[in-house]
């Protein structure tokens, strides 16, 4: 095998974690002290972040990378980024081919695979990633924030209209009964779902305690770590057996493997919302 490429191989599985605790340690070793090989390192980075947007990895390479390299927020930022990137290429090029997104890459999967009510709404959205020379071709590193915003506000969008509608009974979806808990203590303890891939949509049903009595409800989606993901507004609160409930339906494009939570807040009449209680939940896929 050509050197060249050894070392490039080197550099990947590094940061795919690939690498034995020896080589990883020689690895680090080098970063240290050896600038034209972080140099080196960085670019392979970047290679490999475009590797995985556009589809170009292996599956046990992309499950390394989902697991090993988006551990930080400064390299999950960068793989937002690129993942608008390509958002924005593949609209600008229909040849563009689709391929499998995890959430926050998911808005143009999701437009073609739903109905044509939830499209409409969210094209003016689309819009401003078009109509906005510099969200692309002028983009600065310093700017990444506002891809990623717009993104969520794709994503937020696109789930509002779908849980304003009623489900498509051809729709595959999942139920899922959630109660509150005011802290994660045990993520053993967590109520987990494993969905298939005919699996669209997770209906998931949040109980409220007698206690709150608010109309309308947001609801702001997060990792058990704290990433913020998505907000839905104006949940309507509705009686079930006697029993307050709050029906959130999210597609299940916008969910990776993982532990996630809701924190539900009841909204106020002046607007503002009230301190959320929240709801923990994993997803396996």
């Amino acid at each position: 095998m050509n050197p060249q490429n050894d070392k490039e191989r080197l550099r990947k599985d590094y940061l795919l974690g690939r690498l034995s605790d020896d080589m990883r340690d020689q690895v680090e070793e080098r970063l240290l002290d050896d600038n034209d090989f972080v140099e080196k390192l960085s670019t392979t980075e970047d290679d490999l972040i475009d590797d995985y947007v556009f589809g170009a990895l292996s599956a046990s390479e992309r499950k390394n990378f989902e697991e090993n390299f988006v551990i930080s927020d400064e390299r999950r930022r960068k793989v937002q980024f690129a993942q608008s990137v390509g958002l924005y290429l593949e609209l600008a090029d229909p040849q563009v081919p689709a391929r499998p997104a995890p959430w926050w890459e998911a808005p143009l999967q999701f437009l073609r695979s739903y109905k044509l009510w939830i499209a409409i709404p969210v094209l003016g959205l689309l819009l401003l990633l078009l109509i906005v020379p510099p969200v692309v071709r002028w983009i600065k590193p310093g700017d990444t924030t506002v891809v990623v915003q717009t993104n969520r506000a794709l994503i937020e969008q696109q789930i509002a209209e779908f849980n304003k509608r009623s489900t498509d009974p051809g729709l595959a979806a999942y139920d899922m009964d959630l109660e509150s808990t005011p802290v994660l203590r045990d993520k053993g303890g967590i109520k987990r779902v494993t969905l298939s891939r005919n699996i669209k949509a997770l209906n998931l049903k949040l109980a409220l305690s007698s206690t709150s009595s608010h109309a309308k409800y947001r609801a702001l989606v997060s990792t058990v770590e704290g990433v913020e993901l998505f907000a839905v507004e104006n949940l309507e609160r509705e009686s079930e057996a006697g029993t307050a409930v709050v029906h959130l339906k999210i597609p299940t494009e916008f969910f990776n493997t993982g532990d996630y939570q809701i924190q539900l807040g009841g909204i106020r009449p002046d607007g503002q919302s009230d301190s959320p209680v929240r709801y923990y939940f994993g997803v396996i896929k």
